[in-house]
């Protein structure tokens, strides 16, 4: 059986996707395998891809169905008993890769494992997290942030108390790079297609403790991260971020985590509308908001 299969969703982010490939391609063992999905990015990353590195399988949505989407695509073609999620604007440093499949080979009782995510500098991001609650959202919201600061939930959910310097358990690194036992994401269930960018591997992390399953950083392993190579790229970023965490809230918390992150982006409207009265800078978050009320709150909706 293939040992790790390597899942790289792309959209328009051809020369970061070469880079993050010819990375892996570069660690990959003989039992490995690496999967791109160009998201109908238009932009010829299949294409040179297929021109450069033979050794990556190359699949093709004829439409754009969002990161969630694409992962589950090359899921469905993985053959691997591990898989690690590897986003477009990601590169592995020397040993990476072995680093994370000897943890999960040595630690049966962890069914993830995700390495310290670094700048193009080399300096740690902190980009762990914990769990988010239902109340959570009150505590990103930029108006209450802007009048109370960081309050003791918004540092809780950043896992501001978490040290980055050490190898610890922990409740949600980002999906940025992050490897999964198959067995574990057959199991609980995997991501949703529901969350089309945002909120999904929160929620996988989520199902994976449920089940008991823990999740590990390893701060040795290091990752290079750009970080929103594809979203900052998108004309309804303001859509899709609040829709993915009302749809999370409501699914997951129910009717309070709905009003909780329906409120918060009411907050986000008014202080948008406050300090950038140019209609163009929150007429998207307007329509969001106005939106949400008839977001299918299934986590398996499209």
């Amino acid at each position: 059986m293939t040992r790790v299969s390597v899942l790289v969703p792309s959209w328009r982010t051809r020369e970061s996707t070469l880079r993050a490939l010819a990375s892996v391609v570069a660690q990959l063992g003989p039992e490995d395998e690496v999967i791109l999905v160009d998201d109908a990015g238009g932009d010829g990353t299949a294409a040179a891809v297929r021109a450069t590195l033979p050794r990556v399988l190359v699949l093709e949505h004829v439409a754009n169905l969002g990161y969630t989407r694409a992962v589950l695509s090359a899921v469905e073609a993985a053959r691997g008993r591990l898989l690690l999620l590897f986003n477009s604007d990601t590169r592995l440093l020397p040993g990476a890769l072995e680093a994370l499949v000897g943890f999960l080979d040595e630690h049966p009782a962890h069914g993830a494992v995700a390495p310290r995510l670094v700048d193009a500098l080399g300096a740690t991001r902190r980009d762990l997290m914990n769990l988010p609650r239902a109340s959570t959202p009150w505590s990103h919201a930029l108006l209450v942030r802007a009048v109370l600061g960081e309050t003791a939930e918004w540092r809780r959910w950043h896992a501001r108390a978490v040290d980055h310097e050490r190898s610890a358990d922990v409740e949600q690194p980002p999906g940025a790079c992050l490897l999964v036992r198959r067995s574990d994401w057959v199991e609980c269930g995997g991501m949703v297609a529901g969350l089309r960018l945002f909120f999904s591997d929160v929620e996988l992390c989520a199902r994976l403790r449920e089940r008991g399953r823990r999740v590990a950083y390893l701060s040795d392993a290091r990752v290079e991260h750009e970080g929103g190579a594809s979203t900052r790229q998108l004309d309804d970023f303001a859509w899709q971020w609040h829709r993915d965490r009302y749809r999370f809230h409501r699914a997951r918390h129910g009717l309070p985590g709905a009003l909780s992150a329906y409120c918060s982006s009411a907050l986000d409207l008014a202080w948008t509308m406050w300090r950038a009265p140019r209609s163009e800078r929150w007429t998207p978050l307007l329509r969001a908001w106005l939106a949400l009320p008839f977001v299918d709150g299934s986590r398996e909706a499209s």
